[in-house]
């Protein structure tokens, strides 16, 4: 036992560089280092680990040096010091390493972590794509808007990017399109080019019996071409959906740029039940100072949010035409017609949605044939994809409709706060009951309508 306990001794004296005071140490003395010593070892594995997580592979002569510094250090107290390393890896008072993270190079280290270094890199950048996702549909508890304005920027944009991946999905993963072709031309030619260069229907033939006069709704056997109705539409569904979403997201990201912050601001955690007394009186004081202080100086503010409700009723109307327009005029009219279609007869009616999203189409692919002349291939093509459009692009219609609606009155409403202050009166006594309605007329009559927005939205955090 002495031999060890000499041994542990000498070892930790070298450690710490101290070999030639420890010659002459007592037993006690040595006992106190191996005590320190002890009491650091399992600080020293974990900032071991630490050093091999975020050094540069830059050989072992950097980590050895970082290692026999961590042990020459003296043992931590309970408190950080400003020097003293932050449950991040980084040092407190100083500025965060901006250096990516390396894997960890020990294998306890990665079963810490729970995974191999792959498995951390690709878990990384799933959280990411997770968070971007979850902010959309977070509440927050500081409102800075209204129910209306959030169906634009949180329901409206989740809808359009889950329709985009499921269309993507489909898309690109599956087979978007199968042809019935001959036998000279190769299959994955032949589809790749029809779903390149867009397939047709004949109008004409949707009045025709199925089964009788034609084989599928919208097929002919007519060769003139301008009868033909091509669809350029299905390779740029994804695209699209995904570009509406970024659109109904503008009006959001401009309000919260121009907003700045201000509503939270002047909130300073009122609305938390843990606030003292004494500090609400204090923060109440400072908020009714500023209000006071910057008297009919927010209307520039409210018209600002004002502006950005108008731009999301642009949007939503603005994308009804650009929709009309993707599908050569037949979208303004589609939900309509989809209602009536539902109430004509069995017999003499043409679906709608197949008639815009066809789900057999043809196409026609020209080549060179053994003696040199053109030959045309018609072949016959099915759309598997387009069974999904048509259920997406009902459902758009039928919500951008409702949102419209929505939106609509919402600026309908603005105006006629605009215009009577007794309406802002009457909004104020719904929302603060307990205040005097003498007192909230003195609010409406000294401040202007953007006063009165600001202690509005103040009222509905």
């Amino acid at each position: 036992m002495e031999d060890i306990f000499a041994f542990s001794v000498t070892f930790v004296c070298g450690a710490m560089d101290e070999r030639r005071q420890c010659q002459n140490v007592s037993t006690r003395e040595m006992e106190q280092i191996l005590r320190e010593a002890l009491f650091r070892s399992a600080v020293v594995y974990q900032e071991l680990e630490t050093v091999y997580l975020f050094a540069p592979s830059d050989g072992g002569r950097e980590r050895e040096s970082s290692a026999a510094a961590i042990l020459a250090a003296p043992p931590p107290s309970p408190t950080l010091s400003p020097r003293s390393p932050s449950p991040t890896g980084t040092i407190v008072g100083q500025s965060p390493d901006t250096r990516p993270l390396r894997p960890p190079r020990t294998r306890r280290a990665r079963e810490r972590l729970g995974s191999d270094s792959s498995d951390t890199t690709t878990s990384y950048g799933m959280l990411d794509v997770l968070r971007s996702l979850k902010s959309l549909l977070k509440i927050s508890r500081v409102h800075i808007d209204n129910n209306v304005f959030r169906l634009h920027y949180t329901v409206t944009v989740i809808l359009l990017i889950a329709f985009c991946i499921v269309v993507t999905t489909k898309q690109f993963v599956g087979e978007p399109i199968e042809c019935i072709h001959s036998s000279e031309v190769p299959e994955s030619v032949i589809n790749t080019f029809c779903w390149i260069h867009t397939t047709y229907t004949v109008p004409s033939a949707y009045g025709k019996e199925v089964g009788k006069d034609v084989p599928h709704p919208g097929i002919d056997s007519t060769q003139d071409a301008s009868q033909f109705r091509y669809h350029r539409y299905y390779q740029w569904v994804c695209f699209t959906l995904f570009f509406q979403a970024a659109l109904f997201y503008t009006p959001r990201w401009l309000w919260r740029m121009w907003e700045g912050g201000k509503i939270q601001a002047l909130m300073m955690d009122l609305d938390i039940a843990l606030c003292g007394e004494a500090e609400k009186k204090q923060k109440k004081k400072i908020l009714v100072d500023y209000l006071m202080a910057s008297l009919r100086q927010h209307d520039w503010y409210a018209a600002r949010y004002f502006l950005c409700e108008a731009m999301a009723f642009a949007n939503v109307v603005g994308q009804m035409f650009l929709m009309n327009r993707f599908f050569d005029g037949e979208f303004l009219s589609y939900g309509i017609e989809v209602i009536r279609y539902s109430e004509r007869d069995q017999e003499s009616r043409t679906d709608p949605m197949i008639r815009i999203f066809p789900r057999v189409t043809k196409c026609r692919f020209y080549k060179y044939g053994s003696s040199g002349n053109v030959e045309m291939h018609d072949a016959l093509c099915v759309l598997p994809l387009n069974v999904i459009n048509e259920k997406i692009f009902i459902f758009l219609w039928f919500w951008f409709i409702i949102l419209s609606v929505l939106t609509g009155l919402v600026l309908v409403f603005r105006v006629v706060i605009a215009a009577c202050p007794l309406v802002r009166v009457y909004l104020l006594n719904m929302r603060f009951r307990i205040v005097h309605l003498d007192n909230l007329h003195t609010v409406v009559r000294r401040g202007s309508i953007g006063d009165w927005f600001l202690v509005y939205m103040l009222g509905q955090t």
